[in-house]
């Protein structure tokens, strides 16, 4: 088969590669649809996944999704948001208990979760997003594809 016959084949299978590849390296932090929060600091963050803030402003308890401790999202979730390392533990103020998040083995899986949990916060990759969960902005900047927030977007890796 010459090139000319199989350019409608690569074209399609460059066309799938480009929403993964526009999104690469981008740690989005995803809530309910339903959920009010549209944007929280990386203090803000910080503060949740430590267990420091464990109520969003309606008084919800906020239920925490994390990735497993030895995926590379989560490696690259823990040094920017907390430079720290995955296995790190956070402790609540006054308590000998380490704080607890639910952890879930795959982007996929946290997407799933956070879509059914109304006060639920997790982190995905941003080409794992869809609109069964909602994007919260950064420090007032939402992950973009095609690098357009490199040097703005706090999680990028």
């Amino acid at each position: 088969m010459t090139v000319r016959a199989r350019w409608p084949v690569l074209l399609a299978a460059a066309l799938l590669l480009v929403p993964t590849a526009a999104w690469a390296g981008s740690i989005a932090v995803i809530v309910n649809k339903s959920s009010s929060v549209e944007a929280i600091s990386l203090a803000e963050l910080r503060r949740i996944y430590q267990g420091q803030k464990t109520r969003w402003s309606d008084g919800a308890t906020i239920m925490v999704v994390n990735r497993s401790a030895a995926s590379a999202i989560r490696a690259a979730f823990y040094r920017l948001v907390h430079n720290a390392d995955p296995e790190q533990e956070f402790y609540q103020k006054g308590s000998p208990i380490p704080f607890k998040t639910i952890t879930q083995e795959s982007d996929i899986a946290t997407r799933r979760l956070v879509s059914r949990m109304p006060n639920a916060i997790g982190y995905v990759g941003a080409e794992q997003v869809d609109d069964t969960v909602k994007i919260v902005a950064i420090d007032g900047v939402r992950p973009a594809p095609d690098l357009q927030d490199a040097g703005v977007y706090p999680l990028r890796w």
